[in-house]
């Protein structure tokens, strides 16, 4: 459902989630998928570095980094991010007033989670 929301284009999702997205067809490109971006750290910066991991664990539910929410805000359009798959916990209401003030909308909602991509 993240792929057909955003075909070929950057999202942000649980890691449970990530490391599947790359395996279909037309595939979205999720912004941290296990340890990928490890190897390109130097190359990316470690800003992006941190931004990439912070707001995949926010949308997982952990909101332990200070600025969380911040970042995940920040990161929606410095990353062009198109879609967000949401896993029900604590930082869902967050997520959602965030990506609703970013202009996005609620795709899909299934057992404990959501997807929103941009209108």
């Amino acid at each position: 459902a993240l792929n057909r929301a955003a075909p070929r284009q950057r999202v942000v999702a649980p890691p449970s989630v990530s490391t599947w997205v790359p395996t279909f067809h037309d595939h979205a490109y999720p912004l941290a998928v296990r340890i990928y971006l490890v190897p390109l750290r130097e190359r990316i910066g470690e800003i992006a570095f941190r931004d990439r991991h912070v707001m995949t664990q926010f949308v997982d539910g952990d909101a332990s980094h200070p600025r969380a929410a911040a970042i995940f805000e920040r990161g929606l359009d410095l990353y062009d991010v198109q879609a967000a798959c949401l896993r029900t916990g604590p930082t869902l209401d967050a997520a959602r007033g965030i990506l609703r003030r970013a202009g996005f909308e609620k795709r899909l909602q299934a057992t404990g989670m959501e997807i929103w991509a941009r209108s």
